[in-house]
């Protein structure tokens, strides 16, 4: 969200977190893969829109496999922008990964205290602050509601962990504070609250 302005842009990133080295070959999707130090990602960024406060909505991912490749879809829907929208889910990338050998399986997995194959951790993040590379930003006001849920094939069920912190931020913020209720976290300006 860039706020001064009035804008949003929806971006996902994909890492082969298996080992480092880590290369990504043929991938197609929207974006593209750009190298970071020995390591690779695929990024893509939608366009900026313009959005109005109150705004709400909810991001989607859908993991498959089709055809030997895994199949990423990543949608959004905005349910609020001023006012009420009837929800309408924005398809913005969809990324496919065709590896030298068949994918039989494809998901999601993030576990508490499990390593990725580069050493990082294997974690789910929703983060508020700078747009990359480390930026820090200080919000003004802010008052979000934040949730993470899955589908588990019978209902939305929330992670096995929720914390109210970030392992992997590539940007921060200086003056957030966060409540956890159950698995949603409220997060509103001011320090953070000490256990």
């Amino acid at each position: 969200m860039e706020t001064q302005g009035g804008y949003y842009s929806v971006a996902d990133v994909v890492w082969n977190e298996t080992a480092t080295p880590s290369t990504l070959t043929g991938v197609v999707g929207n974006g593209e893969v750009t190298a970071y130090g020995v390591d690779e990602a695929y990024e893509y960024s939608t366009p900026f829109s313009t959005y109005k406060l109150p705004l709400s909505g909810y991001l989607i991912i859908d993991v498959a496999v089709s055809g030997g490749s895994a199949v990423i879809g990543l949608g959004y829907t905005i349910i609020q922008s001023g006012a009420y929208r009837p929800p309408q889910v924005v398809w913005f990338d969809n990324v496919t990964i065709a590896p030298d050998s068949p994918v039989v399986s494809a998901f999601i997995e993030a576990y508490n205290g499990r390593l990725t194959g580069s050493g990082r951790p294997m974690s789910l993040e929703l983060v508020f602050g700078g747009y990359g590379n480390g930026e820090i930003t200080t919000f003004k006001s802010l008052s979000a509601e934040l949730a993470l849920a899955y589908w588990d094939g019978s209902g939305w069920a929330s992670p096995p962990s929720i914390y109210d912190y970030s392992l992997n931020p590539v940007g921060s913020a200086t003056d957030l504070r966060v409540l956890m209720q159950g698995s949603v976290a409220t997060v509103s300006t001011g320090s953070q609250i000490q256990a």
